[in-house]
């Protein structure tokens, strides 16, 4: 188990960072690297305090899905509200960097989940692994909006927002509870990552840009 919590974390950690890179190519030059090496670490750090108190309080029933939601979202904006973040383009680049980094300490906890399952199963763990992705991507995504809304002086509406779309995860990953078909926990942890990756391309698409200058955004569209 030791194993499987820490190698799920290297490759959590490792999809974050590929995802950080793949989605910063073009920004080069229009953030600090300073900077965003923090915005990783407060991820980090804010997403390892969100592992805690959901695997510690992961039996609370109906509970959880009216409170998880709000906290995992809290955390980050917690993160990426400080004063130094306020009022600047680049604080939407940090917030998708933080969320990344919130994002992959989920992986653990997913991997855990799978094997504590009643029958685990290769087919399993290929869902588990998938919805740690895109759990990634969610974050990500959402922390992107958080930036976008510290930038904005829009945070708190921002926070509704994300905390809305969060609703969605907990609700399906419940559900998976109450199942003991393989097949099909591991078809809605698939439905959950597809979750993730779409929040995730409509925010690269439409929020991330407003990082930029409006005549370099016009180039980029």
């Amino acid at each position: 188990m030791d194993f499987s919590i820490t190698g799920s974390t290297i490759f959590g950690i490792a999809v974050a960072l590929i995802v950080m890179w793949l989605s910063l190519k073009r920004y080069e030059g229009f953030f600090d690297d300073k900077t965003m090496f923090k915005s990783l670490i407060i991820g980090f750090f804010t997403g390892f305090l969100a592992f805690l108190i959901e695997a510690l309080t992961s039996d609370v029933g109906i509970i959880f899905l009216l409170i998880f939601p709000f906290m995992e979202q809290f955390l980050k904006f917690m993160g990426i509200n400080l004063p130094s973040y306020h009022d600047k383009r680049e604080t939407i680049i940090y917030g998708l960097v933080l969320g990344l980094g919130f994002g992959s300490i989920y992986m653990p906890l997913l991997i855990v989940l799978a094997f504590r399952s009643l029958n685990t199963s290769l087919s399993l763990l290929i869902g588990s692994l998938a919805i740690g992705i895109g759990y990634i991507l969610f974050h990500g995504g959402t922390g992107c909006m958080l930036g976008y809304g510290v930038s904005k002086s829009e945070k708190w509406k921002y926070l509704f927002y994300t905390t809305f779309l969060g609703f969605p995860l907990p609700a399906l990953e419940m559900y998976t509870f109450y199942l003991e078909d393989i097949s099909i926990i591991t078809a809605i942890r698939v439905l959950e990552s597809l979750y993730g990756l779409i929040v995730f391309l409509a925010v690269y698409r439409k929020i991330l840009p407003y990082a930029l200058p409006r005549k370099k955004r016009k180039e980029l569209l």
